[in-house]
């Protein structure tokens, strides 16, 4: 999955969360070991939802370009 983009009209009613829930069940149904995530290290709101779905930091990268832009990317890890 790469850039999930929920419509601003549908904002705020916790869809995103219920897609990474859905996501871990996914996970764990096919034995999977953990899911990484990453965004845009100074996106506040993003970091926030990873944290609370329960995702837990890993690192940093600075710099990164991906091919659009070169910026700083937070790594989040998710043991299933």
């Amino acid at each position: 999955m790469h850039r999930l983009a929920i419509n601003r009209h549908y904002s705020g009613q916790g869809i995103a969360m219920k897609i990474l829930t859905e996501v871990e069940k996914y996970s764990k149904n096919e034995n999977k070991k953990e899911i990484r995530l990453d965004c845009i290290a100074d996106n506040q709101v993003l970091n926030k939802l990873y944290q609370d779905a329960g995702f837990n930091f890993y690192k940093t990268i600075y710099q990164h370009n991906a091919g659009e832009q070169i910026a700083d990317f937070n790594l989040y890890k998710l043991d299933c």
